[in-house]
């Protein structure tokens, strides 16, 4: 209680500066910077918007005192160059991209979720097309047998109930591209490993997809939204960083 009241009148009183033998400067309070506020950022959610803001001079931006800075595979921020007495720089234009329904990596489900999920949110390519083709056969189809070592599957596929069909080895790697980045660049394609799970007698196996690049992905998307912006903002010569 004593040890209380004499560490409020302590902090109540005002603080002293010392320096010692080697130049270092101390106080015997805590200080906090009275800062001056940043402006805030007007934020957009497309790589068009962004740069039609730099090229019409929004807030008399000059092209020698700022940089365009890809942050993530989902954010652009204008910044100035020069920071401010405090070390800060001005963040003049935020870009991110806006919350969309994704894929469901990692979970299983059934073949008729598998197949809308994917003419929605991937872009065509060869692999997709055996996807779906594969997917859409196992609403007909239904596996008899399934030979799994960990790496590889093979599934026999009864037809009806008399025709039966040769095993198939089913892909164990797929490239796809799904949209995870603005839709003003190329979306990256990337691996991933594809498995079917028995789901019960008579049922058609529910499929999965789960990411088997290690966010390489990410790494190309940043680096086509810098292309893109180098190529729209490349009269007003801004920088653009990565």
């Amino acid at each position: 209680m004593i040890k209380e009241a004499i560490d409020r009148i302590l902090g109540l009183a005002s603080p002293s500066f010392f320096t010692d033998p080697d130049g270092h400067q101390f106080a015997n309070q805590k200080l906090i910077p009275v800062n001056r506020p940043l402006i805030t950022p007007i934020a957009v959610t497309t790589l068009g918007g962004f740069c039609d803001l730099i090229t019409e001079g929004f807030e008399g931006i000059k092209p020698i005192e700022v940089i365009a800075h890809v942050e993530s595979h989902q954010s652009v921020s204008l910044v100035s160059i020069a920071s401010d007495a405090w070390g800060r720089r001005t963040e003049i234009i935020s870009c991110d991209l806006p919350d969309v329904k994704g894929f469901s990596f990692e979970q299983f489900m059934d073949h008729e979720t598998f197949i809308i999920r994917l003419q929605a949110i991937f872009t065509p390519t060869a692999d997709l097309d055996y996807l779906l083709k594969l997917a859409s056969n196992l609403s007909t189809e239904r596996v008899q047998t399934s030979e799994d070592d960990g790496i590889t599957q093979k599934a026999t596929l009864k037809q009806g109930v008399v025709l039966k069909g040769q095993p198939q080895e089913v892909k164990a790697r797929v490239n796809l591209a799904p949209f995870r980045t603005f839709r003003e660049v190329a979306q990256p394609a990337s691996d991933f490993i594809f498995r079917l799970r028995n789901a019960g007698e008579n049922q058609p196996p529910t499929l999965a997809l789960f990411e088997a690049d290690g966010g390489k992905w990410k790494l190309e998307a940043m680096e086509n939204i810098g292309r893109y912006l180098r190529v729209k903002l490349g009269e007003k010569e801004v920088a653009v960083v990565i």
